[in-house]
């Protein structure tokens, strides 16, 4: 009977290599189009080679909370918040929803009493439980991390202390996710040209200026919003601020032939509350 392999001194099993290279890269993967836009007009062929590389990464979470990729606590912690982030399941809500409660009886804390779909099987019986029940899998891990972990202090069989703070960290991740926009502000160089003059701030643009660089207002009982709408303003406040905006930024020395005429045109019906100062 052969020898066992010695543990490897970071990675525990040497079958574990692949899998514990490909937990560390999947962030990198799945949000480098966040940061930089190398890909620009291969994104389909992007989308499919990161599904290729990365699509499994819930699988090898599941595989690292039943057998962790390292000896090392540090190196297991960066492998849990890896696959955290790509998956948007933790490793604290495996942990507590499935190695200690599932495997060891305890459903129905995380599931409810839902036994009548669990009958009579079906395909359609097995996706509605699932997607009914997807709910309480998220929020009582949390509930219950935060009942032991914080208020009683258990840190057996795991900390529970560390188990709240890593799903918050996985909900303040999201939160940043939705308000971070670089695709916008990609969109906004190229339709600009890459000209400094025309990029304003996603602030500025926002209020002002649509993506094809044109500023609408609404009209409501004599009154308008701007594009967020955000309070009311009168149309004279309107007209001089969109008058402002459209000499600082698009109808000075380099302003498109014919553009000077759109701009008289425009500043004398501003009220109207189109801009089109383009050639």
């Amino acid at each position: 009977m052969p020898d066992r392999q010695k543990p490897g001194r970071w990675i525990t099993h040497p079958a574990d290599r692949v899998n514990a290279t490909r937990a560390l890269v999947a962030p990198f993967l799945l949000f480098a189009p966040f940061a930089v836009n190398w890909f620009s007009g291969y994104e389909i062929i992007y989308a499919i080679v990161t599904f290729v590389a990365i699509g499994e990464t819930n699988y090898l979470l599941h595989l690292h909370i039943h057998r962790p990729f390292s000896r090392n606590p540090a190196l297991n912690i960066l492998f849990d918040l890896s696959m955290g982030a790509v998956t948007g399941m933790t490793a604290s809500n495996w942990r507590i929803q499935h190695v200690y409660g599932h495997h060891r009886g305890f459903d129905r804390p995380y599931r409810g009493e839902r036994s009548a779909y669990l009958q009579n099987y079906s395909a359609m019986r097995a996706v509605t439980y699932s997607a009914i029940s997807l709910f309480e899998t998220i929020y009582a891990p949390i509930v219950e991390s935060f009942n032991k972990g914080i208020l009683d202090k258990i840190k057996t069989p795991i900390s529970y202390r560390w188990a709240f703070f890593e799903q918050m960290l996985l909900l303040g991740f999201v939160a940043i996710l939705i308000v971070f926009s670089p695709q916008g502000e990609r969109h906004a160089d190229k339709t600009y040209g890459g000209n400094p003059r025309y990029q304003q701030p996603r602030q500025f643009r926002n209020r002002f200026a649509d993506q094809d660089g044109h500023t609408h207002l609404r009209h409501k009982r004599g009154r308008h919003t701007d594009h967020d709408g955000r309070g009311a303003i009168t149309r004279c406040q309107h007209a001089g601020r969109v008058e402002q905006f459209v000499a600082d930024n698009f109808c000075e020395k380099d302003c498109p032939k014919g553009g000077e005429e759109n701009y008289q045109q425009f500043s004398g019906s501003a009220s109207r509350g189109i801009l089109r100062c383009h050639s």
